[in-house]
């Protein structure tokens, strides 16, 4: 998608935007933090760092044939096993073979989440009213960017294990003012207490790390702090923004006029059970 502003709200194009963008974000990106590796290949994007988590081994992109689809299964299997890594490989709409989940499973994946694939037309955006005691900015230094890692982490309620790993990787991603990453933190009452995260590539807005403290959930931040990066994608002129829904946020983003266009899967492997320490 070489044009510089999305312009075809066909449920294809869209799907195509909403996976374009995510598998950008990543290669570009993750690229940043040393303690990652980024492989983009023509059959196959994975992601292989040196922290026993999920979250950062992770396999995107899949172009596999009925063929060869087992053989490399196994290959990454062992690429991450060599290492004792777990990994968590996403299964999305242009996956292939379209048996792609079967085999994961057969090779000893286990489900491990849903996330969905939403977009929405810009120009028929509708700004609700911002809690009075609420202000969003956009990180300018490094001590904004440290606050607004915390806070996302909080928000997300990740693990101890992962927490300050998470950190790390998001300082090395850089503080974003001009694009195409932007990241923004909620204050409520001077309190940073929300985040998101603009990334303009593909046409698209993408939004990205939509958190909320869990006390001070539905007062309407998690809603203010998602608008903030859509309003400045339309004031740079996108027309069109997608992101990547939790069945638990789903009903928000439509509320916002989000639509539902696919669905990403996720697999992990090996399973909770058999890992070490993750």
């Amino acid at each position: 998608m070489s044009e510089k502003f999305f312009q075809d709200n066909s449920t294809a194009a869209v799907v195509e935007a909403i996976e374009a963008n995510l598998y950008a974000f990543g290669t570009t990106q993750f690229a940043k933090w040393s303690r990652m590796s980024v492989h983009d290949e023509a059959h196959l994007l994975w992601f292989i760092s040196d922290m026993p988590s999920p979250m950062f081994n992770v396999v995107q992109r899949a172009r596999l044939s009925p063929n060869n689809v087992d053989g490399i299964i196994t290959e990454v299997q062992n690429r991450y096993a060599v290492q004792d890594l777990p990994l968590l490989w996403w299964v999305g709409p242009s996956s292939t073979p379209l048996e792609l989940s079967r085999h994961l499973t057969a090779a000893g994946f286990v489900p491990s989440g849903e996330t969905i694939g939403m977009g929405i037309d810009l120009q028929e955006l509708d700004i609700p009213k911002q809690p009075q005691n609420l202000e969003i900015r956009s990180t300018r230094d490094r001590n904004s960017l440290l606050t607004f890692a915390r806070t996302m982490c909080l928000g997300f309620q990740l693990s101890h294990s992962v927490l300050e790993h998470m950190i790390d990787q998001v300082v090395a991603m850089g503080c974003g003012t001009d694009g195409p990453l932007i990241n923004y933190v909620g204050y409520l009452d001077g309190r940073p207490v929300a985040t998101s995260s603009l990334y303009l590539d593909s046409g698209v807005a993408g939004i990205y790390n939509v958190s909320t403290l869990p006390a001070v959930r539905r007062q309407g931040i998690g809603t203010a702090v998602t608008m903030a990066p859509l309003i400045e994608a339309t004031r740079r002129g996108y027309r069109f923004a997608i992101l990547h829904s939790s069945a638990m946020a789903h009903p928000m983003y439509e509320q916002l006029g989000f639509d539902t266009y696919c669905y990403f899967h996720q697999y992990l492997w090996p399973a909770p059970t058999e890992q070490k320490n993750s």
